[in-house]
């Protein structure tokens, strides 16, 4: 079972979180870039699903992906006289593979460990004996992602990211021991082991390892689906032999080639000996041993990928080159000439431009717009102020340049997203099918182009996809409105569209509302709704 984690998560997790700076790797958010110089740039990670992970984009789109910041810490510690890194919090997109993935995972293993001991021997001395040399075993076992300080060809510093998987000599040592002794206390490892398990422990620790692979991927397989891609991977080192019990595995981008040469097992001396080779053709994840060249027919594998075994860490900030930033689509603007878009992710953020952060709190009729409702929308943040994690939110901009539209993460997570809010988000991008609640109808913003005084709303949405990192609307048919609702921005409503009239000119043959769409005779001073616009009354 430990296998499912250690590959499960180093490929889900240890891509992620690497990074330092002078006193060593800080909690914060980051951007991981591989080192490897491609061509195409494609260097930097986006976590795109609960088990979609990449690093597959250029230094200029992760600046607009939520998914490309990750919130990484970790715990000093020494292992065989290097320093090395544990990574204790790794989290991006809402998942948290050490806490949310890792940690329980052991839990669970452990505990069918124990479930299993006293279906068959009982909770007496002898199980707890065994339970004992188990837990032992357990400690031996390094089961945390690693970050290894190195340095890349320029000198740039950059972690390689590794994790161990454990060594089943310590099983197969205790189920010898099991069978010499086990009759003298009435255990009889035939009756508690199935003749498959017997031969693999008979095999050795590479032949339990075989057997143990088998379970695993059958597991990821169930679990994940067939077609997941670290699915996939997983089953190709399976059926190449390259994952072994007790070695390091470090992760990569791109691939590892085995070539055969003059059939001669791995020679550093000749070089048309078996051999590894690096192929940068894809900008994905694998994985590379760091075993000794003994331990492996073509060799080492991680020195032969060079740079693209090592991760470069980029803090997240307000620079030029760090920067996170929202790009609204140049169609969505208002009267005013503002832009508007929405954004929901993982992490609170400092408003750092002229941007202000709206949530939306009610909706109301209003006779003026028939069909469309009228939603009433307050502050949540402005330039210099916070947006609580997790808030879906409408952002005014003044522009479409995410360089003037941008969002600081900050370590501020015990503020709490506003409760009042009827915006809803998702992380990831996702059929509507599998959003919509049922009972609900769906509203996304957009913009009416037929309104000139307040184009800007959420209006019934016809595609089938939703879009990673974005909010919208689920509300009851009674909330809804048949077309949608516009916003109404500020302390009166649609101010994208108001007129000026003085108070003396003639109201005759006008149709003239208040703001609660009842019908007004003789206005006084405010904003009315004048033949279907909005009008100031002076």
């Amino acid at each position: 079972m430990s296998k499912e984690f250690r590959l499960t998560t180093l490929a889900l997790a240890c891509l992620l979180g690497l990074g330092a700076n002078a006193q060593g790797i800080q909690k914060g958010y980051y951007r991981i870039k591989n080192g490897y110089t491609r061509p195409d740039g494609k260097q930097y990670v986006q976590v795109r699903g609960k088990y979609e992970a990449q690093p597959d984009q250029t230094a200029s789109e992760v600046k607009t992906e939520a998914g490309s910041i990750i919130l990484l810490e970790v715990k000093d510690t020494v292992i065989n006289g290097k320093s090395i890194y544990n990574v204790k919090t790794l989290r991006s997109q809402g998942v948290d593979v050490i806490n949310g993935y890792l940690v329980p995972a052991i839990k669970v293993a452990k505990k069918q460990v124990d479930d299993l001991l006293k279906a068959k021997l009982g909770t007496g001395g002898t199980y707890s004996a065994a339970k004992l040399a188990i837990e032992a075993e357990f400690k031996k076992w390094d089961l945390n992602m690693h970050l290894e300080k190195t340095s890349l060809t320029t000198g740039e510093e950059a972690y390689y990211a590794y994790a161990t998987v454990p060594s089943l000599q310590g099983a197969v040592d205790y189920y010898k021991l099991l069978k010499t002794v086990g009759p003298f206390l009435g255990i009889n490892v035939n009756t508690i082991l199935t003749p498959e398990q017997i031969a693999a422990f008979e095999g050795g620790a590479d032949a339990l390892w075989l057997y143990a692979e088998k379970l695993v991927y059958e597991k990821l397989k169930a679990t994940y689906g067939e077609t997941n891609y670290f699915v996939q991977l997983v089953k190709s080192y399976i059926d190449a032999k390259r994952i072994n019990q007790g070695q390091q595995y470090s992760l990569i981008e791109g691939d590892i080639k085995q070539v055969i040469g003059n059939g001669k097992q791995y020679d550093p001396a000749d070089p048309a000996s078996a051999h590894n080779e690096y192929s940068a053709d894809k900008a994905k994840f694998d994985f590379v041993n760091n075993g000794d060249p003994a331990n492996h027919y073509y060799g080492p594998e991680r020195p032969v990928a060079g740079d693209a075994a090592k991760w470069v860490l980029e803090p997240v900030g307000d620079q030029p080159d760090n920067y996170f930033g929202v790009k609204p689509l140049a169609s969505i603007q208002g009267r005013t000439g503002k832009y508007y878009t929405t954004l929901y992710t993982d992490f609170p953020m400092k408003v750092m431009d002229g941007m202000t952060v709206y949530k939306i709190s009610g909706i109301s009729e209003n006779a003026n717009y028939p069909g469309v409702g009228v939603a009433k929308v307050e502050v949540v943040a402005k330039e210099g102020e916070i947006i609580p994690i997790a808030t879906p939110v409408v952002l005014e901009c003044n522009g479409t340049d995410p360089a003037s539209n941008r969002l600081l993460p900050v370590l501020q997570e015990g503020v709490a997203a506003p409760t009042d809010n009827l915006l809803s988000g998702i992380f990831f991008g996702d059929d509507v099918a599998n959003v919509l609640v049922a009972g609900k109808e769906l509203r996304v913003l957009n913009k009416n182009a037929a309104d000139v005084n307040n184009p800007i709303g959420f209006y019934k949405y016809t595609g089938t996809k939703l879009a990673m990192n974005k909010a919208f609307m689920m509300l009851d048919p009674s909330m809804a409105y048949s077309k949608g609702f516009i916003l109404q921005l500020g302390e009166d409503p649609g101010t994208t569209g108001i007129t000026e009239v003085d108070k003396d000119k003639s109201a005759d043959k006008m149709e003239i509302f208040d703001l609660q769409g009842r019908r007004v005779i003789n206005p006084t001073h405010g904003i009315y709704i004048i033949n279907g616009k909005k009008v100031v009354i002076k």
